[in-house]
């Protein structure tokens, strides 16, 4: 049962980071795309707070030993 819990963890820890990566992504788009100053910040501002959600989600698969880097 744990071990299930753990595979079902990792799963969803993987759909969260793949789902933050496309979504900054998008933002990347939207910020190079936009036509004034105020909606190009909006939009990092948000970008930032993206990519703060996808490191706290990396870090925890990191610790877990659900995400491994080539150094």
């Amino acid at each position: 049962m744990v071990q299930n819990q753990a595979l079902q963890d990792k799963e969803v820890l993987t759909d969260m980071l793949m789902t933050e990566k496309f979504v900054s992504s998008s933002y990347d788009t939207a910020v190079l795309e936009s036509a004034t100053p105020q909606v190009r910040q909006a939009f990092q501002h948000i970008q930032k707070d993206e990519q703060s959600h996808a490191e706290q989600i990396f870090q925890a698969m990191q610790q877990r030993g659900w995400y491994q880097v080539q150094s």
